[in-house]
């Protein structure tokens, strides 16, 4: 679970389907440092748009089963923070969202 939880980003969209369990998806309020927690059960669908920095965590029950979708080919890679600052996906999510990179 450690490497869910390190704070990251990826080039693509990450779409999971919650299929058992539950758990916590932190995603960065654009332009902060503040967390948005998003808390996902069995089938909730959740689209992490590309280039958005965000983090995985089991709540108390300590059980998730969720699949990763893709609409291309797969691509795993986490970008890691701060490394993801400069990377061309996080600027141009962050244009996309009218915020100039810090």
């Amino acid at each position: 679970m450690e490497i869910f939880y390190r704070e990251h980003l990826h080039a693509d969209e990450e779409i999971r389907f919650i299929c058992e369990g539950s758990g916590y998806f932190d995603l960065r309020a654009v332009g902060s440092d503040q967390w948005i927690r998003i808390e996902v059960v069995k089938n909730d669908l959740l689209i992490v748009p590309g280039g958005t920095y965000h983090r995985f965590t089991l709540d108390t029950n300590e059980y998730i089963k969720a699949r990763r979708l893709f609409t291309e080919l797969p691509s795993w890679t986490p970008i890691n923070r701060p490394d993801g600052d400069t990377h061309p996906i996080r600027l141009q999510y962050l244009q996309d969202m009218s915020i100039k990179a810090q």
